[in-house]
């Protein structure tokens, strides 16, 4: 035991001892190894800088091969660059000053103070630089392979977002996000913006983190596998080790299906890329990867690369193309001398991007002359103009002409260059110059050259080097279908190409031709000019087409014109007086094609001698007679005689002597046809002669008689319009026809088998068919699988259209009309392939039909676009559902839906009230005796109701109609029907209350309560019109309403109308044009309240008939007009004031800076007309004006034409004695405006109408009328003024 206690206190006294020595032991330890401490910390540190800079080393060499420093590493620099200067501070301490003691200059002792804190900080300090120095030593990589952000995909210095892409821009962005879909196409011309397209794609999709990946490939017209799948490699850090591009492609691949949701975007893609030979794993292989292609041939995305979702990038239009202009060329368009000049300029550019910037950036900061010359070299390109400042352009265009697949498609193009008016060209003038030319080698037939230029045609369009032709309105001579046209910039480069000759619009005194360019030209088109140019006298060996068309129809060719044009083979005048034909016409020989187009014409026998002629045209021409001697043009194959109404006789065996004719066109003429009897001469034509024409294939004409036809129509025909009967009109023949195979019959013709007699009609038109019920079971069903077109009308007797199914499969347009019995369209359930294309439906004018529709109709509409309904007195709805027709459909129907109508529109129905209201269950149908809930029926209270569906509709006309509501409910879950909705116009709707009418069946609590978080959106309505809607009381439903993209607003005879039109709940941010007219009892336009996007972008504002209107533009409304340019106000009897200067007067009181120069500027109006006021005095309205020098000057930089007429107290422009300043006004109205006399020595001041330092410097027009009207300038009186502005500007002056 004692043992035990001896040994338990000596470890307690041993640790007792151990825990008071240590603390003693360790400050001397310091004192001992001072010097070892300090040297060791030096060496250490020289080993931490020799790892510092090795590792720096490493880090730069690694970031000058693209590697990024990996993040500890950076970490362990930032250490270690602060603990070097540390341990350097404490080894620079170890000095004798520091560590001794200095008692004379020979002696001094250790400071053991200085010396144990010295020694202690080298201790710890060396602790952390070795740590770190061991740290270093593990390092075995200081780097990583980074990605680099794509250069190729940032935006281009001075990239402009256009406003008309924008719509675009989404529509690949929505696309590119539907799971459906894995590729998108975008295609258009050389230079468009395609790239820049694509790249603001990438840029959004990276913005809102769309992809984990977007990779831009450049392709090329010459693509090399290995360089795509390169840049596809970089853009995911990927090393290849294999060299073979197979291998390549493997590996590729795998590594594609690894990454998440990838963009990859293939830009400039000439033909089929194949996928698999670069790796790229598509659709089912990598569902995350979505293509984006750009290419010029929408070709390339539907064939080659079987893209079903692509968007057309056509030209800028003038406001963005004028806006990009100005970004590249700078402030320098602002310049006075410029202002007038750029606009041009950046205009003749055509709406292509890369030629804007290269001409902007070529124009920028240069001088007056050489904008002017630009102006000239774009108006009068040259192959010259095009090395210079649009050489890029050209190169882009010539690249794709280059490509063209093969001579035959490149001739063509070329040809198209040198049309009249390549921006609405005819497909069948072109034909006619090719073959006059010989470009058909191949072809043995006109048809087989016919085909091969629409062919041709359509791949030059799916090339965007040619365009579709623009819509026309009124009688055109062909649909669009048979025209072209083509950009004016790319004309220029193929004609420059061609080495051609063109003059359009162009006055021939200002024309100067060099005579080594006529001998050298094989093309002249002269078009639109006064007269021709002498010049073209001169030798012209090499011309092969010579195209005139005169402003003036009086001029005449000189007799000897032709003379040295020998190797003319195509030769087109167009109205030009050529009675008689000029001599030197009979030297053409070697013409192949001549076309007298719309020419006055006398004796055309010299004509016969051109025995080489093919083709001959006298279309519109005021020829009476076809003379004998033509006989001996035995080589022709298209005779065209359209329109030539003067016609009426044609020499017996002319037309016989034409025995290769294959097209022959005789619309429109006045023909006296004689029939063929034996041992009876004739003097004029007989149809048998035409029935000899074998080759003939394609046929235009009118048959006045049925019986003239037997034996002339057949079914070689390919190509035909034909007129049976005498009822047609000459007009008939203008309206163009939608198709290439044409008939149209009146009279009791079914019988007498025309319709069986010819191939395939596609269109047929019936009128006047006596004698029939069921129409078309009246006919030759069996004609009718290629129909697609069929109009009938002023058939009296017609009840029914179809009688049974299956009998119209490729229908597309069906127009009823003067159809006065007509019941029903079918009178039997339709088949499953009947109406199954039909996609237009008018019915105009029946007045015993009762519906359009029925609901086993409906189900078959797949197609249906456009329904047009008008002057139907008995039509009670569109779809009749549950009625008899349907008695046996054992189907519930819920809804109508046609997804696919675009256009509706319902005039003059005076018994409509509802597009469906009769809808009912199969039960109801089954049990007439059961009493109908009114579950089972749908009440007519509105146009639309919740039955009805058209989720695209674009287009809603509706025209003298008593409906009470359109829509039954414009709730955004109900507002389907209005997605789409582009235009919206009501005219005439006598009951109509609410135009957007608010959810009907709720009470008025929860009516306020939802209007607080509800919105009606109308995303796409872009024109709102509404007139004559007389008990309209409110144009908003109360709750909020926003129309993004509405940009025309007219308002017309709603008398009930009297509060605001607009208020804070109304968005309409696009609006540009709004007229309000006949309004008798609006007193406000806007409230004081306003949305804060709204009326920014109004350019034009017209205001008429709004007798109880107080004030046009409120204080509210004045900082939104900025962008207004043109602005109308008549016949409003109260107005105070177009402008309201109350608020702004109210502002400077108050405002410290009141003396400073105050302004009212109208930036942008450049149209003012302010007309029958009677009440107005001033156009800037404020009613307690007490001191004048408050009011602003105004400024109108911009205005060029102001009218002010029959306002008869009419003080002055505003109350005030400012300026008003407009630098650039050239038209100047000032009739009947009254200038009345006041009190206290104010007259002189009243009369001023204008406050201006001297006349306006631009003045060209000044018209004053009326006995009070008096304008002085300040500091001048009338009369000088006046001889200020005729010695300076002013060229028209009425008093």
């Amino acid at each position: 035991m004692t043992e035990i206690c001896i040994a338990v206190a000596g470890n307690v006294v041993g640790k007792i001892a151990e825990y008071l020595v240590a603390p003693i032991s360790l400050p001397f330890s310091y004192l001992w190894n001072y010097k070892s401490n300090v040297e060791n910390l030096k060496k250490r540190v020289k080993m931490l800088e020799g790892r510092r800079d090795s590792v720096q080393h490493l880090v730069e060499a690694a970031g000058r091969n693209g590697r990024e420093t990996l993040q500890h590493i950076k970490n362990w620099q930032e250490i270690v660059d602060q603990i070097i200067p540390q341990a350097l501070e404490v080894i620079n301490e170890d000095n004798p000053e520091q560590t001794n003691i200095q008692f004379c200059k020979r002696f001094s002792c250790p400071n053991l103070k200085n010396r144990y804190q010295l020694s202690k900080k080298a201790a710890d300090k060396l602790k952390d630089v070795v740590v770190f120095e061991q740290e270093a030593a593990g390092f075995k990589e200081v780097s990583y392979t980074t990605i680099p952000e794509q250069t190729s995909l940032q935006p281009s210095k001075g990239h402009k977002a256009f406003e008309s892409r924008k719509s675009i821009l989404k529509g690949i962005i929505d696309a590119l996000l539907d799971p459906n879909v894995n590729m998108v196409g975008i295609y258009g011309m050389g230079g468009v913006g395609k790239t820049t397209l694509a790249k603001e794609v990438a840029s959004e999709a990276k913005e809102h983190k769309l992809f984990d990946k977007i990779v831009f490939v450049e392709v090329s017209e010459s693509p090399d596998i290995k360089i795509i799948q390169g840049v596809i490699a970089d853009n995911l850090g990927l090393h290849f080790n294999e060299e073979s591009v197979p291998g390549r492609a493997d590996r590729l691949c795998e590594q594609l299906k690894k990454e998440g949701k990838i963009l990859l975007i293939l830009d400039n893609i000439w033909g089929r890329i194949n996928f698999e030979k670069v790796g790229i794993p598509f659709e089912n292989n990598h569902k995350g990867l979505k293509l984006l292609l750009t290419t010029r041939s929408h070709d390339v995305l539907t064939n080659d690369m079987d893209s079903q979702h692509n968007f057309h990038v056509q030209t800028l239009n003038e406001p963005d193309a004028w806006s990009l202009f100005k970004s590249i060329a700078g402030t320098c368009t602002e310049q006075h001398d410029l202002q007038s000049i750029a606009p041009e300029v950046a205009k003749e550019c055509g709406g292509i991007p890369v030629a804007i910037v290269a001409i902007a950036r070529a124009l920028k900061n240069k001088k007056i002359y050489e904008w002017k010359n630009a102006l000239r070299e774009l108006k009068n390109p040259s192959s010259k103009s095009f090395e210079g400042i649009v050489k890029e352009v050209y190169t882009s265009i010539k690249l794709s002409y280059d490509y063209l697949e093969n001579k035959e498609l490149k001739e063509i193009f070329l040809l198209c260059s040198r049309m009249g008016h390549t921006y609405n060209a005819s497909i069948q003038e072109l034909f006619r110059y090719g073959w006059g030319l010989g470009l058909f080698e191949n072809c043995s037939t006109l048809e087989e050259a016919l085909c091969y230029v629409y062919v041709s045609i359509n791949k030059l369009k799916a090339t965007s080097l040619l365009l579709e032709a623009p819509e026309s309105e009124g009688f055109v001579e062909s649909p669009v279908s048979e025209r072209f046209a083509m950009h004016d910039v790319i004309c220029d480069i193929a004609k420059s190409i061609a080495n051609v000759l063109t003059v359009i619009d162009v006055a021939i005194s200002q024309l100067r031709i060099n005579g080594n360019t006529l001998r050298n030209c094989t093309s002249i088109t002269l078009h639109n000019i006064d007269k021709l140019p002498k010049d073209l006298e001169l030798v012209c060996p090499q011309l092969k087409l010579l195209y005139v068309k005169l402003k003036y129809s009086t001029f005449r060719i000189p007799d000897n014109f032709f003379t040295r044009m020998l190797g003319l083979q195509v030769l087109h005048l167009i109205e030009i007086n050529l009675h008689p034909l000029p001599t030197s016409l009979s030297c053409l020989l070697n013409l192949q094609t001549l076309c007298l187009d719309q020419c006055k014409l006398g004796d055309i026998a010299v004509i016969g001698d051109l025995k080489k002629l093919e083709i001959l045209s006298f279309y519109g021409s005021n020829i009476n007679k076809l003379p004998e001697e033509l006989c001996i043009l035995t080589r022709l194959r298209l005779l065209d005689l359209s329109d030539c109404s003067k016609l009426s006789v044609i020499h017996p065996k002319v037309m016989s002597s034409f025995s290769k004719l294959e097209a022959l066109y005789m619309g429109n003429t006045s023909i006296q046809w004689e029939v063929e009897r034996p041992n009876i001469e004739r003097s004029n034509i007989s149809i048998d002669e035409l029935k000899h024409l074998r080759y003939l294939t394609l046929l235009e004409i009118h048959i006045p008689n049925p019986k003239m036809s037997k034996g002339l129509l057949s079914t070689k025909l390919e190509r035909y319009k034909i007129f049976v009967g005498d009822k047609w009109y000459q007009s008939s023949w203008r309206l163009h026809s939608k198709t290439s195979r044409v008939l149209k019959i009146s009279l009791d013709t079914t019988k007498d088998g025309i319709i069986s007699q010819l191939k395939g009609i596609e269109e047929l038109e019936l009128g006047e068919v006596l004698g029939v019920t069921n129409l078309l079971d009246a006919l030759d069903r069996s004609c009718f699988p290629t129909l697609k077109h069929l109009n009938v009308k002023s058939s009296s007797q017609c009840s029914c259209i179809i009688e049974s199914c299956d009998a119209l499969p490729s229908l597309e347009s069906l127009i009823l009309s003067f159809l006065g019995n007509l019941e029903k369209i079918c009178n039997s359930p339709l088949g499953a392939n009947t109406f199954l294309r039909l996609r237009t439906v008018e019915v105009d004018r029946c007045p015993k039909l009762n519906n359009i529709f029925s609901s086993s109709t409906v189900m078959v509409l797949l197609q249906l676009e456009e329904i047009k309904v008008s002057e139907c007195d008995n039509m009670k709805e569109i779809f009749a559902i549950g009625g008899q027709d349907d008695a046996n459909n054992i189907e519930v129907v819920n809804e109508i839906k046609l997804s696919q109508l675009r256009i509706m529109k319902l005039w003059c129905l005076p018994q409509l009230k509802s597009l469906c209201y009769k809808v009912k269950t199969p039960s109801a149908l089954q049990l007439p005796s059961k009493i109908i809930s009114e579950d089972e029926i749908d009440i007519p209270s509105s146009l639309f109701n919740k039955k009805v569906v058209f989720p695209n509709l674009q287009t809603l006309d509706i025209h003298e109609m008593h409906v009470e509501k359109i829509w039954h409910n414009l709730h955004p879950k109900l507002s389907s029907s209005i997605q789409n909705l582009t235009e919206l116009i009501v005219y005439d709707c006598g009951n109509l209350k609410e135009l957007f009418s608010s959810s009907t069946g709720v009470t008025e609590e929860a009516r306020e309560e939802d209007m607080r978080d509800t919105i009606i959106l109308f995303p796409k309505l872009n024109r709102l019109e509404i007139e004559n809607l007389e008990k309209l009381t409110t144009l908003w439903p109360g709750y909020y309403i926003e129309f993004p993209l509405l940009k025309e607003l007219t308002i017309q005879e709603c008398p009930e109308l009297e509060a605001f039109i607009f208020d804070e709940k109304v968005r309409v941010p696009s609006l540009e044009e709004m007229q309000i007219s006949n309004m008798d009892n609006l007193k406000m336009i806007w409230h004081n309240q306003l949305d804060g996007d709204s009326f920014h972008k109004l350019k034009s504002l017209e205001v008429d008939g709004c007798q109880k209107l107080l004030t046009v533009l409120p204080l509210n409304i004045r900082g939104r007009s900025l962008s207004l340019e043109s602005l109308i106000v008549r016949s409003c009897g109260s107005l105070e004031g177009i402008f309201d200067l109350q608020g702004i007067i109210s502002e400077e009181r108050n405002s410290i800076a009141a003396t400073q120069s105050r302004e009212l500027c109208f930036s942008n109006l450049q149209e003012l007309e302010v007309s029958e006021c009677q009440s107005l005095k001033y156009l800037f309205a404020a009613s307690n004006v007490a001191n004048d020098d408050y009011s602003p000057k105004v400024l109108f930089p911009k205005l060029t034409s102001m009218e002010l007429s029959r306002l008869p107290e009419l003080r002055s422009f505003h109350p005030g004695r400012q300026k008003v300043d407009g630098p650039v006004l050239i038209r100047l109205e000032l009739c009947d405006c009254g200038i009345h006399d006041t009190d206290e020595g104010q007259m002189q001041m009243q009369q001023l109408l204008f406050f201006a330092e001297q006349a306006f410097p631009c003045l060209d027009e000044l018209k004053l009328a009326g006995e009070n009207v008096m304008m002085i300038w300040q500091g001048q009186n009338l009369q000088s003024s006046i001889q200020d502005s005729e010695g300076s500007s002013s060229h028209h002056l009425e008093i």
